[in-house]
C-alpha cells in the first residue's frame, strides 16, 4: 500500500475517519483520500427479506419495548457490554433484545445471557441477509462495537426511522449521526454511559421523518453522483448542457454555431 498508493490518481475511503487512518498508514499526504460513504439507502425490498413474527415472534409481539442489534458474532462488536447494558435497563426491565447475527462467541453470548438473568428476554435467531423488516419494527437500535469502517447497519437503522444509541468508535458513527445530532454517542467501553442513553432514548419521543431523511445523505443516487466527480470530473456540466440542448435544441444550436 505504502507503494502502490501514492501511484494511484485518486484514493477513496468509506468513511472520513477510514480515510484519515489510511493516510497515516500509507504514509500519504493529509486530505489526499476521499471519503466517499457506501450506497446503502434506496436500495429496493429485498426479496430475501424474512417478516420478523416468522423467526422473532417473541420478540415482536406484545407490550413491550423491542431493542435490537445486529452483527457478527465476534469480539470487535461487544455484544456481551451490550447484554451488560440491557441487563441494567431499571426503567424498563420488559423489554426485550433481538440480536440478529452468527459467529464464534454465540455460546459466550448465551452464557452471559443466562448469568445476567436475561436469558428469556434475549433472542438470537441467528444471521438474516435483510434487517430492514426487524429495524422498522424496533423501538431502538445499538451499536455496542470497539471500531467499525462506516457500519452499513446503522444508516439502515436511520432508513427505518429507528432512534439509535452508537458508541463513538473509530470510525463511522460520529459521522453518520452528525456529531450526535441524529442518535447518541456514548464512549466506548462505557457500558454505565450506554445504558444510561439507552433508558433516556427509550423514554424521548423522536423525529423519525428526520432519522429518514439523514439516511438519505447515503443514498445509492449520491454515492454515485459522488464517484462520477472523481471519475468524469465535468460530467454534471455536460449534463446539464445536453438537458438545456434537450429542451431547447434551435437556441443551443445557435449559441454553438455563435461560439
Amino acid at each position: 500500500m505504502r507503494w502502490l498508493f501514492p501511484r494511484a490518481t485518486a484514493r477513496v475511503a468509506v468513511s472520513d475517519g477510514a480515510a484519515r487512518d489510511l493516510e497515516a498508514f500509507a504514509k500519504l499526504a493529509p486530505g489526499s483520500v476521499v471519503s466517499i460513504g457506501n450506497p446503502v439507502t434506496g436500495l429496493p425490498p429485498s426479496l430475501a427479506a424474512i417478516a420478523p413474527a416468522d423467526i422473532a415472534p417473541e420478540w415482536l409481539l406484545g407490550d413491550h419495548r423491542r431493542l435490537i442489534a445486529v452483527g457478527s458474532f465476534k469480539e470487535q462488536k461487544r455484544f456481551d457490554r451490550l447484554l451488560a447494558a440491557f441487563a441494567s435497563l431499571a426503567a424498563h426491565d420488559g423489554a426485550r433484545l433481538l440480536i440478529l447475527g452468527e459467529g464464534s462467541e454465540r455460546s459466550m453470548l448465551e452464557r452471559e445471557a443466562e448469568r445476567l438473568g436475561v436469558a428469556d428476554r434475549v433472542f438470537m435467531p441467528g444471521f438474516v441477509l435483510d434487517p430492514r423488516p426487524f429495524l422498522a419494527a424496533a423501538d431502538l437500535f445499538v451499536l455496542s462495537s470497539d471500531f467499525e469502517g462506516l457500519p452499513t447497519v446503522l444508516i439502515e437503522a436511520l432508513e427505518q426511522g429507528c432512534p439509535v444509541v452508537s458508541t463513538d468508535c473509530p470510525s463511522g458513527p460520529r459521522e453518520i449521526l452528525a456529531n450526535g445530532r441524529f442518535g447518541a454517542l456514548v464512549p466506548v467501553g462505557d457500558v454505565e454511559a450506554l445504558t444510561k442513553s439507552m433508558e433516556e432514548a427509550l423514554c424521548s419521543e423522536h423525529d423519525r421523518e428526520a432519522l429518514k431523511l439523514r439516511a438519505a445523505d447515503f443514498s445509492v443516487a449520491r454515492a454515485t453522483d459522488a464517484y462520477l466527480d472523481l471519475l468524469v470530473p465535468g460530467w454534471r456540466q455536460a449534463r446539464l448542457h445536453q438537458s438545456q440542448h434537450d429542451v431547447h435544441p434551435e437556441a443551443a444550436g445557435a449559441h454553438s454555431t455563435d461560439g
